[in-house]
């Protein structure tokens, strides 16, 4: 009754998929999305701290210009 899966046709992917295949594809194309999302969700995250940071800084130092913080944020975090 079982039998190995053999290349055949996938309806609009053509003769050498096979139904493991595209499962296979479409799996991992589902995690890479799930992955895509959470990165996106740590930017905004990393964006939110750089932003307070940011509002510390200038709170500690008032004299400092935007120009003075966005140097010693890219000292602190290895950006140069």
């Amino acid at each position: 009754m079982f039998r190995k899966e053999r290349h055949g046709r996938v309806h609009c992917y053509g003769r050498t998929m096979t139904p493991s295949i595209l499962k296979k594809n479409q799996e991992v194309a589902a995690i890479q999305k799930a992955t895509n999302v959470k990165i996106n969700g740590m930017e905004k995250k990393i964006q939110t701290y750089e932003a307070m940071m940011k509002l510390l800084i200038k709170e500690r130092n008032p004299n400092l210009n935007d120009n003075a913080i966005e140097h010693m944020m890219s000292c602190i975090f290895g950006k140069e």
